[in-house]
């Protein structure tokens, strides 16, 4: 599955994308795998992972990954 980071995530995490090999049954545990990377993995996931969105649609944790193509992790987005 392709996991793609967006906006001050990706800045700090350094990778725009990776394919992630660990399967995950949820998004949710997709992100616990995610966070378990390392110490800055954690806190950037922390601090700007807030939204997530899988195969393009905005999802809670709750939703399951099966045959599931692309997950994308974003901050909020705020406008004026």
């Amino acid at each position: 599955m392709k996991v793609l980071f967006f906006a001050a995530l990706k800045e700090q995490l350094g990778v725009e994308q990776l394919d992630w090999p660990t399967p995950a049954a949820t998004l949710g545990e997709l992100r616990q795998q995610l966070m378990a990377q390392s110490p800055e993995w954690q806190q950037a996931f922390s601090r700007y992972a807030q939204m997530a969105a899988v195969d393009q649609s905005l999802s809670p944790d709750s939703t399951p990954l099966a045959d599931v193509q692309e997950v994308a992790f974003f901050p909020r987005v705020t406008g004026g």
